[in-house]
């Protein structure tokens, strides 16, 4: 219906046209009584024939329109709805999964926090703490044990060469106190 309108009005144009084109032949070579004959006959009326389909079209454009804006608000509402149903689901189930998951690395996370506190306060009787699984929290634990074990052993070594450091101290410290007995006589020492 709204092409039919169109078309009339695009046949009215080519109509329209002629009319102004002869209304305008008139009043060019001086015949304005009969140029506005032809504007009132001619020009004027086929001008309203083609408001009137332009208006017509219009008029069923506006309610196609209104129909599909009806139409897109109602598909509009329903998409919300099935989206918050969606969503709603989407939420419970990674509720249902993420708590347990969050609880399982968390624990561990935890007990790796307890671990380097006391490490960090010195304390390195700490037990290592068991790995379970392979992902990267397990990669973290194993981490941590092997550090917890490197600085027992460096800590070892380190007071085994305290006592070493200790025992050449002493000796070192015999062998001035002999050489501060003997006096340089001149330039040697004595026997």
């Amino acid at each position: 219906v709204v092409l039919q309108h169109v078309a009339e009005a695009q046949d009215l144009a080519g109509t329209y046209a002629e009319a102004m084109q002869k209304m305008m032949d008139l009043r060019d070579d001086g015949l304005v009584s009969q140029a506005t004959t032809v504007l009132k006959n001619e020009v004027i009326p086929v001008n309203e024939k083609i408001i009137a389909a332009t208006g017509q079209a219009a008029a069923r454009l506006q309610l196609l329109a209104e129909e599909a804006t009806l139409e897109a608000q109602r598909q509009a509402a329903s998409a919300r709805l099935i989206g918050a149903a969606v969503t709603s689901l989407g939420v419970a189930l990674a509720l249902a999964i993420g708590i347990p998951v969050a609880r399982s690395l968390a624990n561990p996370v935890r007990q790796l926090s307890q671990v380097a506190l006391q490490v960090a306060a010195g304390d390195l009787t700490v037990a290592e703490l068991p790995v379970r699984g392979g992902d990267e929290v397990a990669d973290l634990t194993r981490a941590v044990n092997t550090m917890l074990a490197s600085l027992r052993t460096l800590i070892r070594e380190l007071a085994a060469s305290a006592a070493t450091l200790g025992d050449a101290s002493e000796a070192l410290g015999a062998v001035a106190a002999q050489a501060t007995h003997r006096r340089p006589v001149g330039g040697q020492l004595r026997p």
